[in-house]
């Protein structure tokens, strides 16, 4: 007589296999924070993880996680310093580069630069990254008091609040601007492709950066 419980367990054996092969595939969700980095003078080197990741000022996307910065202007000394980025959350810093004093009677040493790829770092976390092709976002702005003045990354909206405007989807920095040209608020916003951001800000009598969640 022939067993039938053979043929079953092989059955389940390969079923068993499937089902890690498949769970394996799936995308696992990533965690990741804004860090917004700015230095006196601006325009110098940001290295993040030992790579190249733009000038000063900067905003960009990390993995939830302990990075160590390295900034480096010339004429003067390299900034290196950790900083921890939690998840959905900003991260401001804005760093005072030291000039470098000169050294008499001797020949100036080449300031050592970071190898941009000394660190490898998976380019598939950028989660909230959109496409080239994405359709824009719509950000509707208002403000208590009205008749402020927008920028969004240093471009100036050119009427004032209340403005409803499109822009492509991705990280910004909102500022905003009285009569006399002080910026009274400040927040890293995140436009989605396709929908709508409604922000309607009280403004305090003090200057006010916003540190609340962007994806919110």
């Amino acid at each position: 007589m022939i067993s039938r419980r053979k043929p079953l367990a092989i059955a389940l054996g390969t079923m068993t296999i499937f089902l890690l092969f498949a769970s394996a595939a799936l995308p696992q969700q990533v965690e990741t924070g804004i860090l917004n980095i700015d230095s006196i003078p601006g325009g110098a080197t940001v290295y993040v993880d030992g790579r190249i990741r733009g000038t000063t000022p900067v905003l960009l996307e990390v993995l939830a996680n302990e990075h160590t910065i390295i900034i480096e202007q010339r004429g003067y000394e390299t900034h290196k310093s950790n900083i921890t980025v939690k998840k959905d959350k900003v991260v401001r810093t804005k760093i005072r580069l030291t000039r470098q004093k000169p050294k008499p009677n001797k020949k100036r040493a080449q300031t050592a630069s970071i190898t941009p790829n000394a660190i490898q770092i998976k380019e598939n976390i950028r989660i909230h990254r959109p496409k080239n092709n994405s359709a824009p976002g719509t950000v509707f702005l208002d403000t208590t008091p009205q008749s402020l003045t927008a920028s969004i990354d240093g471009y100036t909206i050119s009427k004032t609040t209340p403005v409803a405007f499109d822009i492509r989807p991705g990280i910004y920095e909102l500022k905003l601007f009285n009569d006399k040209n002080e910026i009274v608020y400040q927040k890293t916003i995140f436009v989605r492709s396709g929908k709508t951001l409604s922000l309607d800000i009280i403004i305090q009598k003090k200057r006010t950066i916003d540190y609340t969640d962007p994806w919110k």
